[in-house]
């Protein structure tokens, strides 16, 4: 999951080396300390105070939103002058009804409003999803009439 936020962490391909190796076909998997080492390093760095930043209010947020097999995975954040900084990470694990039966990007989509609705209600975002399915939301009119963008 932390490749999903490799944006965010500078030298994140070399930090990140000792869980490439746990991903290579015919390599037999096996956490070892320096996998442990190298997990903990990509936590901190995922939480410091340059990627994490407070919420500007004037500016539109940015919703990513993913899932995976196991859970769904969101990301609060917005643009600045070079690149998107971190407001906030949120995750949350799918029973085994959800993901079976329910669709998940969908699933990811609305949890992921509803837990940053502090932040989301009655102000514009732009919602960034890898699915494909999704794309109508882009189209359909809101309660206002207006397109959604």
């Amino acid at each position: 999951m932390t490749g999903y936020y490799r944006r965010f962490v500078t030298r994140y391909a070399k930090i990140a080396e000792p869980l490439f190796a746990l991903t290579k076909k015919d390599y037999k998997f096996l956490w070892t300390p320096i996998c442990q080492t190298t997990f903990i390093a990509l936590k901190i760095r995922l939480v410091e105070t340059h990627v994490l930043v407070r919420p500007d209010f004037n500016k539109p947020f940015i919703l990513d939103v993913d899932w995976f097999i196991r859970g769904v995975g969101v990301i609060l954040s917005q643009k600045s002058k070079r690149h998107d900084q971190v407001i906030a990470y949120a995750n949350k694990g799918l029973s085994l009804v959800q993901r079976y039966f329910h669709p998940m990007e969908g699933n990811a989509l609305i949890w992921g409003i509803m837990y940053f609705k502090q932040y989301l209600h009655q102000t514009p975002f732009l919602l960034c999803t890898d699915h494909k399915p999704l794309e109508w939301l882009a189209i359909i009119l809101d309660a206002y009439g207006r397109r959604g963008h």
